[in-house]
């Protein structure tokens, strides 16, 4: 299953909060590099208590990393150019 079939079933699940919280990861790959690792607290402004794990479980995230004691966990995105299509399909891009 390709990441925008993933994206796709996950809006059909009425998951609206995890296709949210992707808007957001999506903006920070396109703003600081598709290569480039990231952290919820960093792209979603310091909120503590979200994390991308459901993201990560669904193969549209790629966990990298985690810090020292394990309190931030550094993802990178698989496939932008999947996520930024099903994210137009779905209206928010």
């Amino acid at each position: 299953m390709s990441t925008y079939d993933r994206i796709i079933q996950l809006a059909r699940e009425d998951n609206n909060l995890v296709i949210g919280i992707l808007k957001r990861c999506y903006d920070w790959v396109l703003k600081e590099g598709r290569d480039q690792m990231f952290a919820a607290r960093w792209v979603l402004g310091g909120i503590p208590v979200v994390n991308l794990r459901t993201l990560s479980a669904r193969g549209i995230l790629k966990k990298v990393g985690s810090s020292r004691g394990g309190h931030r966990a550094y993802y990178i995105m698989v496939d932008p150019d999947d996520v930024g299509r099903a994210l137009h399909t779905l209206g928010l891009a």
